[in-house]
């Protein structure tokens, strides 16, 4: 009979809830058969051997990258001096070579899965023929109104081709990108697709104390009128929001 090992870690996550510090995990074979803080793990399992470790946890997920962006000089500034100042001067590096130089190190560092932010179709086409794991969302960005069939239509005939090109463990998603640079028509357009489709979903909102400003929330007329649009509309129920404020 294969006897149970008990690690004794100084920190748990098991991916259920908080940390638990220390923390114990036993496993049989190749099954965890119970976590739990070390002291109980010895009562019911006294003929466990122990083994040491530091921290036990999941492997790390991303949810939030630009991986055509990993060659980029990186630097520190507020969003609006970061667009103009890093993004667009560098543009030219948003490469799939640079997409996949970004893949290999989610690789080495091990990272799990990727929520990636897609900005091109040759980048979607790349990222959908690698080994990565996790959800590849095409940016979506279209301020204005007149613009939003057309632009909802080219996205529709390429989400569509790029479905078939999904695999197990790799999806591809949507993201228009804020409500203060996707007009109300496009969004909805977007949202409602997405929905009715079962794509994943999510776009930017509050992530900084600028958008938060510029959002509506603060002095900017487009955001103000983008912002209210969107929450009257109820729309932020078909999309996953991400909203970690800074």
């Amino acid at each position: 009979m294969t006897q149970p090992v008990l690690y004794c870690a100084e920190l748990l996550y098991t991916g259920m809830g908080g940390a638990q510090a220390p923390g114990g995990v036993v496993v049989v074979g190749s099954t965890v058969a119970a976590t739990g803080h070390p002291d109980t793990l010895r009562r019911q399992y006294p003929q466990a051997r122990e083994e040491a470790a530091g921290i036990i946890a999941p492997l790390p997920v991303n949810a939030h990258t630009h991986l055509d962006m990993s060659t980029y000089t990186f630097k520190p500034l507020p969003y609006f001096q970061w667009i103009p100042e890093v993004v667009i001067p560098q543009q030219s590096l948003r490469t799939p070579q640079a997409a996949q130089a970004g893949a290999a190190l989610v690789h080495k560092y091990g990272t799990a899965a990727v929520g990636d932010i897609v900005w091109s179709p040759a980048i979607m086409e790349t990222l959908l023929q690698s080994d990565l794991q996790g959800t590849l969302y095409f940016e979506v960005i279209g301020p204005f109104p007149e613009q939003a069939n057309e632009r909802f239509a080219a996205v529709r005939a390429q989400l569509e081709r790029w479905r078939a090109m999904e695999r197990p463990g790799l999806r591809v998603g949507l993201s228009p990108h804020t409500p203060f640079n996707v007009s109300h028509r496009l969004m909805r357009l977007v949202a409602e697709y997405a929905q009715g489709k079962a794509f994943p979903s999510r776009f930017m909102w509050l992530n900084t104390q600028l958008k938060l400003s510029f959002s509506g929330l603060g002095a900017a007329p487009c955001g103000r009128t983008a912002c209210r649009s969107f929450i009257q509309s109820g729309l932020q129920k078909s999309l996953a929001v991400s909203q970690q404020q800074t």
